[in-house]
């Protein structure tokens, strides 16, 4: 453990969701009032996810965007842990490979967003805290980026001939190409 004026902090990576969220875990309500790494990290990237989930479950949702939600999602997490130049290159940004490791950031520059970023530059000065405790943490967070952008692509096939069609659904769309006729999908 590292006592830290505002917070204190467990670094072991073994625990579980049961033990970190369980009684005994350091949390905002625990007796010294401080928050361990991962309440500051989570709560950045969960929102970002919100938007493709209200699209895809919610009878008032929006089908057509789902694709542009998705797309956008996967840009916002490659962002914060590759290359931008790399990221550019693709025109169609669910060919992105996010396990190509020498289009990596270095561990340090991956974006843990503004509270945990400020966090782990208190933590860096602090001699009791190990610099290989606090790449657990930036290995962690470009793991959960890498396998959020595998699951998007695997659950979301945007192959499928009803994306295209539902494109003329999109104001944006339909204002771009006011000629544009709508026939009905697999030629009914």
């Amino acid at each position: 453990w590292c006592v830290l004026p505002e917070m204190q902090v467990n670094w072991d990576p073994h625990h579980s969701p049961g033990v970190m969220m369980g009684p005994n875990a350091v949390g905002p309500n625990n007796e010294q009032g401080q928050a361990p790494m991962y309440t500051t990290f989570i709560p950045q990237v969960v929102p970002m996810s919100q938007a493709i989930q209200y699209q895809g479950q919610t009878e008032d949702g929006l089908f057509y965007r789902i694709r542009q939600e998705a797309e956008e999602l996967v840009r916002t997490f490659a962002s914060s842990f590759m290359n931008l130049s790399y990221i550019r290159t693709f025109s169609n940004i669910l060919e992105l490979d996010e396990k190509n490791e020498p289009q990596y950031l270095p561990l340090r520059q991956v974006y843990l967003g503004m509270e945990a970023h400020n966090s782990m530059a208190l933590l860096s000065c602090d001699r009791c805290v190990k610099q290989t405790e606090l790449d657990l943490v930036y290995r962690a967070a470009r793991d959960f980026y890498v396998e959020a952008i595998a699951q998007i692509k695997a659950r979301f096939k945007f192959e499928d001939p009803i994306f295209e069609f539902t494109k003329v659904l999109d104001p944006k769309v339909a204002r771009e190409d006011p000629g544009r006729k709508v026939s009905p999908p697999l030629g009914t």
